[in-house]
């Protein structure tokens, strides 16, 4: 996945820390949310143009592909969580937050679209992660919780913002 192409074929070998990956449009402004515990236990925290996903290993490394196209309604995956997501450039990156810069930019093309992130573990310090972007017409406003694990424990009524949102 460089910037100029993306697919299941370029695989990213991702830094995951602190329990968790980013993924941002490169033009927002701020690329990071503060957490709160009910944003740990839904498993993510996001503003329109960027989130932070609550990863299924602590530290190491995840294998990341991504995809233009909705969820497969047959993928077998430990987590899966969808949200809204504006791509306002079209230009994304993905890192872990202690991982600055990221160097794992990738294009879209700008617009709106359904996130879906889908993990599996690997072993203790490896994972994969699948971002499916399904792009809208129109913005979708709430986001979803296809696949929960043991670890997570959202709300009946998912957060959709993060508490510093501007």
């Amino acid at each position: 996945m460089d910037k100029t192409t993306m697919g299941p074929e370029d695989t990213k070998r991702v830094g995951v820390s602190f329990s968790q990956v980013q993924i941002y449009d490169r033009s927002a402004e701020i690329p990071a949310c503060t957490w709160t515990s009910a944003h740990v236990a839904q498993g993510f925290v996001r503003r329109p143009s960027n989130a932070s996903f609550i990863t299924l290993i602590e530290a190491g490394y995840a294998s990341v592909r991504a995809f233009q196209s909705s969820l497969p309604g047959d993928s077998r995956y430990e987590r899966v969580i969808c949200i809204p997501f504006y791509a306002p450039s079209g230009d994304l990156d993905i890192g872990a937050p202690d991982d600055w810069p990221h160097q794992n930019n990738f294009a879209i093309g700008p617009g709106y679209y359904r996130l879906c992130v889908a993990q599996n573990i690997v072993s203790d310090e490896e994972q994969d992660i699948d971002l499916f972007f399904e792009k809208l017409a129109d913005p979708i406003t709430h986001s979803t919780i296809v696949v929960c694990d043991i670890n997570l424990n959202p709300p009946a009524v998912l957060l959709e913002g993060c508490p510093d949102s501007d």
